[in-house]
């Protein structure tokens, strides 16, 4: 039995903007290749022809939106051209994956959509996912640590189109830095807050000491 996601459903379980575009659904599949085990990924990656979504070494990922029928044939063009101009440095001999939302408008458009993902496949080596019917790629399958990599993932992924890094590498380093921050300034807080409390008690003794010494002396 295949078990299929809402695509509301599916944007409200993965934290997608309101006003959710393709980057935004690029974004959510690194995040997941990249929980599940797939360390240097690349995105937007300029190939003859254009811009290839994802990139692994293994793995090309072409995205669409939504997986209409017209979608797909688009993808598996575009991704036939970027497999055979992708730089030697991002690998070779790539699988090659469409990947997107199945469309739901209405039941003939999912059943064009169904089909022709199946010729597709049929046809050549490129494999289709409908990434709410893939259990894979649902928003309770991912293992990310929430807000920080989301956060980090943001700004990292607009600095690797300025510059040729691999997006996840670094974010460990990320991670590390901010884990090792918090953990001294909780270090710092507690010593501050044993010495201040250390002084206090001290300057209470003093204090105590003080008023007996007068009583003895009034005596």
């Amino acid at each position: 039995m295949i078990f299929v996601l809402s695509i509301s459903e599916f944007v409200n379980q993965a934290n997608l903007p309101t006003h959710w575009k393709e980057a935004d659904l690029q974004d959510y599949i690194a995040q997941t290749l990249y929980d599940k085990g797939s360390k240097n990924i690349w995105l937007e990656v300029e190939c003859a022809g254009g811009r290839a979504d994802i990139i692994t070494p293994k793995e090309i990922y072409e995205v669409k939106r939504f997986l209409t029928r017209s979608n797909i044939y688009q993808a598996k063009g575009q991704i036939e051209c970027y497999r055979q101009n992708v730089p030697a440095k991002f690998g070779n001999k790539h699988k090659c994956y469409i990947i997107g939302f199945k469309p739901n408008r209405t039941t003939e458009e999912a059943r064009q959509a169904e089909t022709t993902a199946w010729y597709v496949e049929k046809s050549s080596d490129i494999k289709v996912i409908f990434i709410n019917c893939d259990r894979n790629f649902f928003p309770f399958q991912s293992n990310s640590q929430g807000l920080f990599p989301s956060l980090l993932d943001f700004k990292l992924r607009d600095l690797s189109r300025l510059f040729d890094f691999r997006l996840p590498n670094i974010l460990p380093d990320f991670k590390f830095g901010l884990i090792l921050t918090l953990t001294l300034l909780v270090i710092a807080s507690g010593t501050i807050s044993y010495f201040s409390a250390s002084s206090k008690l001290c300057g209470r003794q003093e204090e105590a000491g003080g008023r007996r010494q007068e009583a003895g002396v009034r005596r």
